[in-house]
């Protein structure tokens, strides 16, 4: 593995500080007795909590799907996708549940991260930008042009709705280091605070914060990616649950319970959308029945049919982040896996 960049060290050093505050469960609570895990714990790390992005973990601990594994299931919430992430390289935590392109570009600074299974197979992302810069064609070409010259957040600088802008501004033979200015704000309160106050002019984030952030902004959604309204960001793999190197050779069965847990809530969410729809609605009282309504519409497009992870669907992921920084010194193939979920999904 070759050595860590100085700046991935250094947010390493950070994200390492952080975690422990960022506890939101008890780790002294015992862990279940029964169960193909009995006896067994897992430290998950995510971004922003305020999000529909970790539906599927939400399924997996309200409907007790963890512990009938036997795990017990430590969450921690960071404020980016890269802050998460970094915590997994530190060893704080043994999971980080992330998009595969933060993945494969962590990987190629030396970060010995891979992806062993799959939560959604299209960005639950929304475009969302001020009523009075929107254009009146929502095609995703008309869109970027608008924003030429604009200020776009972001939740943190390589997080997954970093790449993705990157990527689409890319795709249309755009400079998004010169055409408009990306900038990282936090979580998901942040941008909405940013763009309500006028300190951004668009934003890339997940719903219902992305409803919530356009009502509280004199906004409006102008691209919805769950449903293919960005066609440059469709077909790849995209949220999935990581780990280390020395996490999977070492707890490879207990990753392998955790995955199950979530093929049964993904199952769940697809199958039953009204039950797994109640999990979540409380978070989000802020909200109409209409915004999460819509919003959670975009949670079960987006929510993969199983956890396997389909090495063409990691490819093209892989292609989608070489087309944000250029080509890489890695493969493809180092930066997924297919053991655990081979044992999950028969």
């Amino acid at each position: 593995m070759k050595p860590l960049s100085r700046a991935f060290a250094a947010g390493l050093s950070a994200a390492a500080l952080i975690v422990p505050l960022a506890a939101c469960s008890s780790p002294g609570e015992q862990a279940p007795t029964t169960g193909p895990c009995a006896g067994e714990s897992l430290r998950v790390s995510q971004s922003t909590s305020d999000s529909l992005l970790y539906t599927a973990d939400a399924v997996a601990q309200d409907k007790d799907l963890y512990a009938e594994q036997g795990l017990q299931i430590e969450t921690m919430s960071l404020g980016g996708g890269s802050e998460a992430i970094q915590a997994l390289v530190g060893g704080s935590v043994d999971v980080t549940i992330s998009a595969h392109p933060t993945v494969i570009s962590t990987r190629a600074e030396g970060g010995p991260v891979v992806s062993f299974a799959t939560l959604m197979d299209d960005l639950l992302f929304d475009l969302g930008m001020k009523s009075e810069l929107a254009p009146a064609e929502r095609d995703e070409e008309s869109v970027l042009n608008a924003l030429r010259g604009k200020r776009i957040g972001v939740t943190s600088a390589g997080s997954a709705s970093d790449q993705a802008i990157r990527h689409m501004a890319k795709q249309a033979g755009m400079n998004p280091e010169s055409d408009f200015e990306i900038v990282p704000t936090g979580g998901a309160a942040e941008i909405t605070a940013s763009f309500a106050n006028g300190g951004i002019d668009a934003y890339l984030i997940s719903p219902p914060a992305s409803r919530i952030a356009a009502d509280k902004g004199d906004g409006e959604i102008v691209l919805n990616l769950a449903q293919g309204e960005a066609p440059s960001t469709e077909n790849i793999m995209w949220l999935t649950a990581l780990t280390n190197e020395e996490t999977l050779a070492d707890r490879q069965s207990a990753l392998g319970c955790y995955a199950t847990a979530l093929q049964n809530a993904m199952q769940l969410i697809k199958n039953e959308p009204e039950e797994a729809k109640q999990v979540v609605r409380d978070e989000f009282e802020q909200i109409t029945d209409e915004q999460f309504n819509d919003a959670f519409d975009q949670v079960v497009e987006a929510t993969a049919d199983s956890v396997a992870v389909d090495p063409e669907l990691a490819d093209a992921s892989f292609d989608f982040a070489t087309t944000i920084g250029g080509k890489l010194n890695i493969d493809s193939a180092k930066t997924y896996t297919t053991k655990v979920t081979d044992q999950v999904v028969k």
